[in-house]
């Protein structure tokens, strides 16, 4: 047995963590393998339809939850940590304008864990495997919807007021979502969440590009609602990323607004990454905005067209 030293329940939760991502990397192709041995089932519609496919998203939503509140952890202990601090004489620091580089290394080891755990869970899929393209579709569609949320967070809160109804337009989804909760905790974690997040997209985006060659064209159709051009590889890149551009925006606004009817659907029904996530933090420079740092890296990936409204090819 493992010693547990003083503040032993974060140390021991990190071990647990670091197990159990462990598990699921070693597991996670053997039950891939199984969803083509144990054939679809009928729905009530007649449909053909594999319930392991839900199971496997529904597992990436829960990593990826499991990672947002280590980051709200986080941001909560150096939030305490600076108000003890300061105790009795005025700051003029602002507790969510930290970047990553202050983390403890307890939230950098489990959040390094948990981001290997969720690419893995990623690019392990066969993209020439049916199957596995819907599964790819509903955890691209979880994480659009989870960094969508962040991203509205980050662009449209303001911890300084309090959250009030409007009799107008809603606020977006993000802030919806953490109406009874302090905001400025909320997006503290989201900053702290960012630059892990940022890695998942660079290796989803990486992963489906490359991917697409080796898709069915029904498989390829869950990734745009046009038929993409096969011969034109230009266009098809377009299509994805229009696909995805528009899942993100969903995930900001919410399902209320038909302009984001061009998204993907939401399910109904190698550790040497490790080394690439630890070179990204580095990258950060210490004096960089973790919110601005967050913004400016999905629009990098995913393209600033998406505010003109520019449609190119």
């Amino acid at each position: 047995m493992q010693p547990i030293e003083e503040g032993g329940q974060p140390q021991a939760e990190e071990q647990s963590i670091d197990y159990l991502c462990r598990l699921i990397r070693h597991v996670y192709l053997s039950i891939l393998e199984g969803l083509d041995i144990t054939g679809p089932e009928k729905g009530h519609d007649g449909e053909q339809y594999f319930p392991e496919v839900s199971a496997i998203v529904r597992l990436f939503q829960t990593i990826l939850g499991r990672l947002h509140k280590c980051a709200l952890d986080e941001f909560v202990t150096r939030h305490d940590e600076d108000k003890n601090r300061n105790k009795g004489r005025r700051s003029g620091t602002k507790s969510i304008a930290g970047t990553p580089h202050n983390s403890s290394p307890g939230f950098a080891r489990q959040a390094e864990s948990l981001t290997r755990t969720l690419v893995r869970m990623i690019t392990d899929l066969d993209a020439s495997n049916t199957n596995h393209c819907e599964i790819l579709e509903g955890i691209l569609c979880a994480f659009f919807d989870h960094a969508g949320s962040s991203l509205s967070l980050l662009i449209f809160g303001d911890s300084k007021q309090k959250h009030k109804s409007s009799t107008g337009v809603l606020p977006p989804r993000g802030l919806l979502d953490v109406a009874h909760l302090d905001l400025e905790a909320a997006m503290g974690s989201a900053t702290l969440e960012g630059p892990y997040l940022v890695f998942i997209l660079r290796k989803s985006i990486e992963f489906l590009h490359h991917s697409t060659k080796r898709m069915s064209e029904d498989s390829l159709l869950l990734f745009s609602v046009q038929k993409p051009d096969t011969t034109h590889p230009g266009r098809l890149r377009r299509l994805v990323e229009e696909t995805l551009q528009n899942t993100l925006l969903r995930g900001v606004y919410g399902d209320d607004d038909d302009t984001f009817y061009n998204a993907l659907r939401r399910d109904e029904g190698a550790d040497e990454d490790g080394d690439d996530v630890a070179k990204m933090m580095e990258d950060i420079r210490p004096d960089e905005d973790g919110a601005e740092w967050f913004i400016g890296q999905l629009w990098e990936h995913l393209g600033w067209d998406i505010l003109s409204g520019q449609k190119g090819l």
